[in-house]
């Protein structure tokens, strides 16, 4: 997929977990691999998936058209947080994960 090349230890590892499986070693495809998302909800991980970077926009707008532009703080997440029906909490850590993506630590 994308031209990747998958590593030999990967591909090592998939064909074990696939011959087990066949072979009836291992019942499901969960076990050989293990869940993808642990025990989280998927409905809330693609909320979050989904609304980031409207979140981190939302900011970058406020604090392009605002003056003087907000002071990036608990005040600003809540307001914004609200917009999305989140939480100040989750608004910050959504809006600091795109702030990473764009400049990441060296």
């Amino acid at each position: 997929m994308h031209g990747l090349v998958i590593p030999e230890w990967a591909a090592d590892a998939y064909f074990d977990a696939f011959d087990r499986v066949a072979n009836f070693e291992i019942g499901s495809w969960d076990t050989a691999f293990g869940k993808p998302y642990g025990n989280k909800h998927l409905a809330a991980l693609r909320k979050r998936y989904e609304i980031q970077e409207l979140v981190f926009e939302q900011i970058v707008q406020r604090l392009a058209r605002e003056v003087p532009p907000p002071p990036i703080d608990a005040q600003l997440f809540e307001s914004v947080g609200a917009e999305f029906g989140i939480k100040k909490t989750l608004c910050a850590e959504l809006y600091y994960l795109e702030v990473k993506k764009l400049f990441p630590p060296d």
